[in-house]
């Protein structure tokens, strides 16, 4: 691993935590008006496949 500081670490981080929001809201909604299925942990499993793409 890289003792390197990473650049810009902290906009990543913060657009990063935007998504989890979006995507967490996203699932709420879905549950709420019925187009998502209530049965599973939709947020954590939207969260799951965001993080497998980035």
């Amino acid at each position: 691993m890289s003792k390197q500081p990473l650049e810009d670490i902290d906009i990543y981080q913060a657009q990063y935590n935007k998504l989890i929001a979006l995507f967490s809201e996203l699932a709420l909604l879905g549950e709420q008006d019925g187009s998502v299925r209530t049965n599973h942990m939709t947020a954590d499993t939207i969260i799951t496949m965001m993080n497998v793409f980035l």
